[in-house]
């Protein structure tokens, strides 16, 4: 019977350990997919529709690391331009909408699916959606 409750007792681990590995794992990817291109242009929008209309708002982000953090810069806003400390998820990453239109942070889903928006939030009725460029 002991050994049966270690067995069982060290599965439970390795499984934990798996999830945490894969955590690490998804947080790194979306990491690395933020800082590879050289900026990001982004739109948001207050919609039903699922991609930018032609009125959608836009700028430009850029990704990048400083002292051990992940900073998004934004340029090219009329209202002016900031930097912001990226939250890293296991499924995207929030973000602070800044330079004139301070909004709270905003959750934005990577969606491995989507080769022109692969990060947006398109669950809430004021959207996002990132394209690499």
């Amino acid at each position: 019977m002991r050994s049966t409750t270690l067995v069982v007792l060290l599965g439970g681990w390795f499984a934990a350990m798996a999830a945490t590995a894969q955590t690490v794992s998804s947080r790194q990817e979306i990491e690395n997919l933020l800082v590879k291109p050289k900026s990001w242009t982004f739109w948001w929008e207050w919609t039903a529709q699922l991609a930018p209309s032609a009125q959608a708002s836009k700028g430009s982000v850029e990704f990048f690391h400083r002292d051990g953090k992940l900073i998004g810069r934004t340029t090219h806003m009329v209202s002016g331009n900031c930097e912001f400390e990226v939250g890293l998820r296991n499924d995207g990453f929030t973000w602070e909408l800044c330079g004139g239109y301070q909004s709270p942070r905003s959750s934005i889903n990577f969606d491995r699916a989507d080769l022109k928006f692969p990060f947006k939030n398109v669950d809430i009725l004021r959207k996002f959606w990132f394209e690499p460029n």
